[in-house]
């Protein structure tokens, strides 16, 4: 009969219409490598074995330069009782694999209710961490010069096992110092800070971590890693 659709295998074999699959919610925002949650990731930097980690949430950053719109991606990786952050931002012509963005490897070094100290410092052109046994600071100094307000970005985020986008505010500030050999970093390397402040309820994460290469990660779709 004209027009009709030839049968799938799987309508042959059982005798029912193939059902349609969802829409992944993370294809709905901006998701720079074209992760989806549940897919694997494993990391050859330093501290990190080879266990994948699993990605449980897409979180899309839009701010605006100029009137024009910056974006970059997070995914949130979990193992277990540990966090990490791969943090994904565009190059020019950018495309969907690793190699096409520049990646940072991010770690959760605080989380914390609002704070006014925390809010003040980050205005200030030097942002003291106290990361070692010592006692003494480390000093991060101020990247792209974010100022009193900071840079406000509207997030929207797909969650695994939450099929609704959830969107929400925050304005960050980002700090650098170079790598610490005393600390097993490189000396020619760039540590990167990030604190970021919720503007609903004031609630601040502070990240830190490095650049790292497409090289440096190993990607599975989810159903994948056998």
């Amino acid at each position: 009969m004209e027009g009709k659709k030839g049968y799938t295998l799987f309508e042959k074999w059982t005798g029912r219409a193939v059902p349609p699959r969802a829409p992944k919610p993370e294809n709905s925002i901006g998701n720079l490598l074209k992760l989806h949650c549940g897919d694997y990731i494993c990391a050859r930097v330093l501290e990190e074995d080879d266990r994948p980690f699993t990605v449980t949430e897409v979180r899309e950053y839009r701010r605006s330069i100029a009137q024009q719109d910056y974006r970059f991606t997070d995914y949130l990786l979990e193992r277990g009782d540990q966090v990490r952050i791969l943090r994904a931002n565009p190059r020019a012509r950018a495309g969907a694999l690793p190699q096409d963005c520049d990646l940072l490897w991010l770690k959760i070094f605080y989380e914390m209710e609002f704070d006014q100290n925390v809010r003040n410092a980050v205005t200030q052109k030097v942002f003291e961490v106290d990361n070692n046994d010592d006692g003494t600071p480390d000093a991060f100094y101020d990247a792209l010069s974010a100022g009193q307000e900071g840079f406000l970005a509207d997030i929207r985020a797909a969650r695994s096992g939450n099929p609704q986008i959830s969107s929400r505010k925050l304005r960050y500030w980002d700090f650098y110092r170079k790598g610490d050999p005393k600390q097993g970093e490189r000396a020619e390397e760039d540590i990167f800070f990030f604190v970021e402040i919720d503007e609903g309820d004031g609630y601040t994460t502070m990240l830190e971590g490095a650049k790292i290469s497409g090289g440096d990660i190993e990607i599975y779709p989810a159903g994948e890693t056998g």
